[in-house]
């Protein structure tokens, strides 16, 4: 068959799996949508699969005993088409299956989108993103850091913590997991550095933030934290912090500079989004250290509240020493 005919069937495929992916996307909701993005066009792909390996398997070289006998079989073209609708097919149904899942387990649609995103682009990411993003809501609504911290000594004990950020910083602690295991096996160098201690550095520090400020935030008063401010505060943060992190880490899975990257427009405008992130995620420790000086906050010790006032409204670190952390 002319190499034309495969390019052609692979454009195919590829066109009916992004307008799967764009109706889980743009039209979560839309039954009709669901139905053809979890249902009919991953049955069209499983059907090409089909024929192909029906046609096409009795001619294969390789097999699955080895990495090489892998890299044989799918050196031949009809093959190599056969596995790219296998993948098209399932990583599509594995996230029509999440999106489901989200929807009843009341998750907002926006949570939903890089998890669609990553299970689109990395498979197994996106799956891996969703278990942290259910497991971090199942801490916040089930009430397991105060029945957790009732287990621990008494000093423990007397903490109030927020839960929605107590629980990111424990999604970002877990996350510290794997960047230590791409830090142990890959060599590559960036300016003299592994390229994964950055995101290792930051996804630690950013985990000592959110506990923070999960400890803090109760220390004001109860009319603050329903304010709007108070508000801002806890999911602005937990957003800007993420996008930070990610950046970064797809900076260095790249090998390349997270900061003052000017290799492209495109490197530009991420960049100034992330210089926009850290100055609005910044700016909510002085809307945190507000909330204490409140007259209404918890009663503290003078000198305790004055210091936890000027520590957090105090300047932040340069962007140029930031840039060196």
């Amino acid at each position: 068959m002319p190499a034309s005919t495969w390019d052609t069937a692979f454009s195919g495929a590829n066109l009916l799996a992004i307008s799967g992916w764009l109706l889980l996307l743009l039209a979560p909701r839309w039954r009709a949508g669901q139905a053809l993005a979890g249902l009919l066009i991953p049955v069209l792909l499983s059907l090409g699969y089909i024929v192909l390996i029906a046609v096409y398997w009795h001619e294969a070289q390789g097999g699955f005993s080895s990495l090489d006998d892998v890299a044989a079989l799918f050196a031949w073209r009809p093959l190599l088409l056969a596995g790219w609708a296998h993948y098209l097919a399932f990583d599509l149904l594995i996230g029509a299956w999440l999106l489901r899942r989200s929807q009843r387990a009341g998750l907002p649609h926006w949570v939903m989108l890089p998890v669609l995103v990553l299970t689109f682009l990395f498979g197994p990411v996106g799956y891996l993103l969703y278990c942290l993003v259910a497991a971090s809501r199942d801490i916040v609504l089930e009430d397991r850091i105060p029945r957790l911290l009732a287990r621990l000594p008494a000093p423990f004990r007397a903490l109030e913590w927020e839960p929605r950020l107590t629980a990111a910083g424990i999604a970002m602690t877990l996350l510290v997991v794997p960047t230590l295991l791409a830090y142990g096996v890959d060599p590559r160098l960036f300016n003299g550095d592994n390229v994964w201690l950055k995101p290792l550095k930051f996804e630690i520090s950013i985990a000592i933030y959110l506990f923070s400020f999960a400890l803090l935030l109760p220390l004001t008063g109860e009319a603050f934290q329903r304010s709007r401010l108070g508000r801002s505060t806890v999911w602005p943060v937990i957003g800007l912090l993420f996008f930070e992190l990610v950046y970064i880490a797809w900076r260095a899975s790249r090998g390349e500079a997270s900061h003052y990257n000017q290799g492209s427009p495109a490197a530009v405008a991420l960049y100034a989004a992330m210089g926009i992130a850290a100055v609005l995620f910044t700016a909510a420790s002085g809307i945190l250290a507000y909330g204490l000086a409140r007259k209404d906050a918890a009663p503290l010790p003078a000198v305790l509240r004055r210091s936890l006032i000027l520590g957090l409204a105090s300047p932040p670190c340069s962007a140029s020493s930031r840039a060196r952390c």
